[in-house]
């Protein structure tokens, strides 16, 4: 039985490092786990969380109870709740941080009469990007021109207002000054 439960924490331990390692986790449940779930009214035992975080804990605790003296039907009861139990946190708790909606619109208003450098062209009607920094670092936002203008990858632009998470922008004649830019050019991206 050791040969199962060195097996089923190899086979957890694995696909949760290797979902860690890839980010699949960034922004929910990549790879599919609770979207049936979702149809279902969710179970926890459709979601592919519950069988990774349980694998690897019924083998962990069947592997360890194993070392013990005690009979066999012991370490494979005291598994399999333990890593029933594991699995279903893992996955309501997963489940619970992807209900909730974070967003940093409100302290967007505070790039207002900023300067910023397009770093992804913006057309009338479509929008681009800039990029601006801030105490914390080089920060980018999707950008639209508040005047209709074309703006260029490189143009430095003032922002004029911040709406729903993107920027209205507008061209900075050559002289006018808002304040400092210096992002450098080799680290944008080409729009």
């Amino acid at each position: 039985m050791m040969a199962v439960y060195l097996a089923t924490f190899a086979f957890g331990t694995v696909v949760l490092a290797g979902t860690w390692m890839v980010g699949a986790d960034k922004a929910g449940d990549h790879h599919g786990g609770d979207k049936p779930a979702e149809l279902a009214g969710w179970l926890p035992f459709v979601s592919l969380r519950f069988w990774t975080f349980g694998a690897a804990t019924f083998g962990l605790t069947g592997g360890l109870v194993s070392l013990l003296p005690v009979g066999e039907p012991v370490p494979a009861v005291l598994a399999t709740v333990v890593g029933g139990a594991i699995g279903v946190i893992a996955a309501s708790a997963f489940r619970w941080v992807g209900r909730d909606v974070v967003t940093s619109s409100p302290s967007l208003a505070r790039f207002v009469g900023e300067q910023a450098r397009v770093v992804v062209a913006v057309r009338p009607g479509r929008s681009g990007r800039v990029a601006l920094l801030t105490d914390a670092g080089r920060f980018e936002l999707p950008a639209v021109s508040a005047d209709l203008a074309a703006l260029e990858h490189g143009d430095t632009v003032l922002i004029a207002d911040v709406r729903e998470g993107v920027a209205d922008v507008t061209r900075l004649r050559a002289g006018a000054t808002a304040g400092p830019v210096s992002i450098a050019e080799g680290s944008d991206r080409a729009g």
